[in-house]
Order: C-alpha cells, then sequence, then structure tokens
C-alpha cells in the first residue's frame, strides 16, 4: 500500500471512531487504530492500553520492550491534534518523563507546525508527532537494489521506522517522514546514495534522542563502508574497547561498537549480504561480525534463509564459537551421487542452523545443542586402521576400540597425547577394532577445547571453548574421512588466503 493510500486509510479508521456517540467505543476505535499504527512501526513491542484517554498526565497507551536484556518503557499520550498539545502545555509538563506525544489529526496549518517545532526545540526526550506522520513512515519497504529497482529504499528507512517509537524526540510530521524517505533511498549511482547516507546520518542527531541517534549513525556508517570498501570510516575511540580486552589480532578499527540491535541484525545484515555491489574484505565482515555471535546469528535464522552467509562467517571463523556438528551427505540439492561434487560451497542458513556445503557434505554448527540430535542409529563406525591417517593430526584425549572379543576405553591425563598407547595396544593385541567414539584437543593448551566425535550419529560434541574453523576442520577431517574434502576447498570457505 502506498504511502497516500495509508495515511487516507488510517485518516478515514480515525474520523469513523471519533464519530462514535458512545464514548466507550469512542476511545476503544481510536486506540485500537493507534495500537495497529503502532504495531506496524515496531511489532516487537508490547503495547498496554490504560483505563484513560486523553488524560493530562496518566498515559493512554505504555509501550515496552528489551534492549540488550532490560526492559524498557515508553508512555503515549494521545491528543486530538498537535494544537491541542501546545495549548494545553503538555510539552512542557510531560518532557521530563521523555513521552510520545501523539496528535490523532495533522495540523496543515503551517504557523501551528512551526509553533509546535520551537515548542520542542529544547527537549531533549518528548517526541510530538501525529498519527498520519507514523503512517507516512510506516508504508513501503526497502528492496536490495537492482537495475529494475535502481531507487529501492535502503534498510535505513526500516531501521528508522522501530526507533520512531523507541528513540524519537523533537517534532516529527508528515514533512519530515517525507524527508527521511528521501534520504533512505538507495540509487544506482554510488556518489548520490553516498550523499543520501551523509544527509541521512546528519539527520539523526536532532530527530533521535542520544541512544537510537548512535544505532542509526553506526547502522549509515556500516552501510556507507560496505558500499565503499572503506573500513577506516568506522573510527572508533580508544574507548570503546574495554581495558584488557584480546584484540584477537584484529586493528581497534575493527572491535565493533557494542553490539548490534535486532533491527540492525534482521535488516541490515541480510541487505548488505543480498547486495552484489558489496564489499567481500574480510576485514569489512570481521568488523560487522565483532558485533554479534553465532548465537545471535543462530537466534534469528528466518531473516538469513536464501541468503549467502560465506563472507561473513568466513571472516568470522576464529572469533566465533559453536558447541555442536553435526555431518550428513549433501543430498538434497543432488540428482545423484555424481551430482555432489557440483553443489555450490558457502555458508547458509539450512534447517534453521548454521550450515556449510563443501564437497559432497552438508555440515551444521550450532550453540544451541538441542538444534542437532545426529542420526538415530543406522550409521556405521570406523575401524581404526581407517581413521588412524587422519587421528595422527590431532591430540586423541579418549577412544573406544571395539574388537570382535574385546572392548577397551582409553583416556589421557589431562593435556596428553594417546595416540601411540592406541597403536600400541592395537599392534600387541590382535583384533579388529572399530571405533564408536573419540575424543580430540583443538591445540595443545591446557584451555583447549574438547571435541567428543560420534562416528555413528555424525555427531560432534564441545567442551570448552572451540571456534567454528575448529569445530569444522575436525568435523569434516574425522567424521567425514570416507569422503575426504578437498584441503584447498575447505581453506576457501574457511576464509583463508
Amino acid at each position: 500500500m502506498g504511502s497516500i493510500d495509508r495515511i487516507n486509510g488510517i485518516r478515514a479508521v480515525l474520523d469513523h471512531a471519533l464519530g462514535e456517540p458512545r464514548g466507550e467505543d469512542l476511545i476503544s476505535g481510536v486506540k485500537s487504530a493507534v495500537i495497529a499504527e503502532l504495531e506496524t512501526l515496531d511489532p516487537s513491542i508490547d503495547i498496554k492500553s490504560t483505563d484513560y484517554f486523553n488524560h493530562s498526565f496518566i498515559p493512554d497507551l505504555t509501550l515496552s520492550w528489551k534492549e540488550a536484556g532490560k526492559s524498557i518503557t515508553r508512555d503515549v499520550f494521545l491528543r486530538y491534534s498537535l494544537r491541542s498539545a501546545a495549548i494545553g502545555g503538555d510539552v512542557e509538563a510531560l518532557a521530563d518523563m521523555g513521552p510520545i506525544l501523539l496528535a490523532l489529526q495533522e495540523d496543515e496549518d503551517r504557523r501551528v507546525v512551526e509553533a509546535a517545532g520551537r515548542e520542542v526545540e529544547d527537549v531533549q526526550s518528548l517526541l510530538l508527532t501525529d498519527v498520519p506522520a507514523l503512517s507516512d513512515i510506516g508504508s513501503g519497504s526497502y528492496e536490495v537494489r537492482s537495475r529494475s529497482a535502481p531507487e529501492a529504499a535502503s534498510p535505513l528507512l526500516d531501521l528508522v521506522r522501530s526507533n520512531v517509537v523507541r528513540g524519537g524526540r523533537g517534532l516529527f510530521v508528515s514533512r519530515t517522514a517525507r524527508e527521511i524517505r528521501e534520504k533512505s533511498r538507495s540509487s544506482d549511482d554510488l556518489n548520490v546514495e553516498l550523499e543520501n547516507i551523509q544527509s541521512f546520518t546528519e539527520m539523526t542527531g536532532r530527530l533521535f534522542r542520544e541512544d537510537a541517534a548512535a544505532r542509526l549513525m553506526r547502522a549509515a556508517q556500516i552501510l556507507r563502508a560496505g558500499l565503499t570498501g572503506d573500513i577506516n570510516m568506522l573510527e572508533l575511540t580508544s574507548s570503546d574497547q574495554a581495558d584488557g580486552e584480546e584484540d584477537n589480532g584484529l586493528p581497534a578499527v575493527l572491535h565493533g561498537h557494542g553490539r548490534l540491535s535486532d533491527g540492525e541484525l534482521s535488516v541490515l545484515i541480510p541487505y548488505l549480504l543480498r547486495r552484489d555491489d558489496v564489499t567481500a574484505s574480510p576485514r569489512f565482515w570481521a568488523y560487522v561480525g565483532s558485533m554479534m555471535s553465532l548465537d545471535r546469528l543462530e537466534s534469528m535464522w528466518e531473516h538469513f534463509t536464501n541468503v549467502d552467509l560465506t563472507p561473513l562467517v568466513a571472516a568470522n571463523v576464529d572469533s566465533w564459537f559453536a558447541s555442536r556438528a553435526l555431518l550428513s551427505f549433501n543430498v538434497e540439492e543432488a540428482d545423484s551421487a555424481s551430482d555432489l561434487l557440483d553443489v555450490r560451497s558457502g555458508w547458509n542458513i539450512h534447517a534453521r542452523a548454521l550450515s556449510l556445503v563443501v564437497g559432497g557434505w552438508r555440515l551444521h554448527m550450532a550453540v544451541d545443542g538441542r538444534k542437532l540430535k545426529g542420526r538415530d542409529g543406522g550409521g556405521r563406525a570406523s575401524t581404526w586402521m581407517q581413521l588412524r591417517p587422519v587421528l595422527r593430526d590431532y591430540l586423541v584425549s579418549s577412544v573406544v576400540l571395539q574388537g570382535i572379543s574385546r572392548r577397551l576405553q582409553i583416556s589421557a591425563r589431562r593435556g596428553n597425547d594417546i595416540f601411540r598407547d592406541i597403536e600400541t595396544i592395537t599392534d600387541s593385541i590382535d583384533d579388529r577394532y572399530v571405533v564408536p567414539g573419540v575424543e580430540v584437543r583443538t591445540s595443545p593448551s591446557e584451555d583447549a577445547g574438547l571435541v567428543s566425535l560420534d562416528l555413528v550419529r555424525m555427531l560432534a560434541e564441545v567442551s570448552g571453548s572451540v571456534t567454528i574453523r575448529e569445530l569444522a576442520e575436525v568435523a569434516l577431517r574425522i567424521l567425514g574421512h570416507r569422503n575426504p574434502v578437498d584441503l584447498d576447498v575447505l581453506a576457501s570457505v574457511l576464509g583463508d588466503q
């Protein structure tokens, strides 16, 4: 639905509600219409209606949401018009509460709008707006720019929508909404798009409270850096990196300023990954990855379906961690076994978990171990002689040897490698040993994580901290030893240069 149609539609609904002869019906109709508009802007907020209407100091609605694990609320006071809010002294009386003063009707008298603007000019937290303006900013949606849509709106507009009710301040009318829509649009001309991003950044400071403005400015900077490939514009002050924080070998500029909000993660990052003109620079994607984690990506999987995640994940395989991996043949996109190697390699979301397609395998990885259950039987263990060439490259800490006449479990003290002990036993005791399970360490360090591999269920489980790279290599090489992955291909999908 277009912007004008939406505005006319909400006007008609409110006019009908305001014309109800019974007070209860009037209040119910008005609040229902307003709640619908607010939910359109930000479906994730929780809206509670009070028992009051148009009261001086008791709100009509209360909005609540979570941000960084904290519960935040904001009150909404309904007024008939901007004029009534200004004349009634509501701005001055309610300024310290930082609420939304929401007019039901738009004032078309320019003098009234200008007077309302002066009224809120020096107010830091209160938002004075009207329903048609919110309807205007809530209409339409962004698209990934393409030749068929060279002037499609950018994700900045979607980020503004939720931030208006959470962190908007000052005067926000239809003229403001139109200005934001204009400056949020992408362009087939990169210079024009960069100019729009700069104008958008300058607008946010006067239209949003400090925290919301910072989020929007950061989103605009990330978009600009992605389009230009200039990571140096994402400058961080020394205070952004906590004292004693490890830099993981990355320049300070690559340490993200805080964490991406749910809005940034669900809107901005998929958009950047879908645009074919965004830089593939690992430095850029490492910066993005430093503000999120596999856990966050996993929890918002539905926003990343049908998106090639390879640039993002490959740049963060050494800084993101997983707790479980499941390996299976990649047969879903192949007509026959001979087609397996033709399936495109890379990272994506599959079955609600992070997935890597490489060679003939699909590897699922998760932080939440409940997502990956492993096979329910039907698999078969490998013999020690089959696994021996692969395991010699790892620090083996535990193994189960299932022979025809005996079953042995060999374990080591923390940090010891029992590979030679296993060879001594298998050489001295004649039997055909299969290995249903083995445990390896990812490095000689005492703090190194352990990976327990179930070769029947094709499942790898982590104890301690194991990076995506470490878990992927262990799972593919040990669980997938019967159908080895080309090491050069594996290196490419893991971000090796």
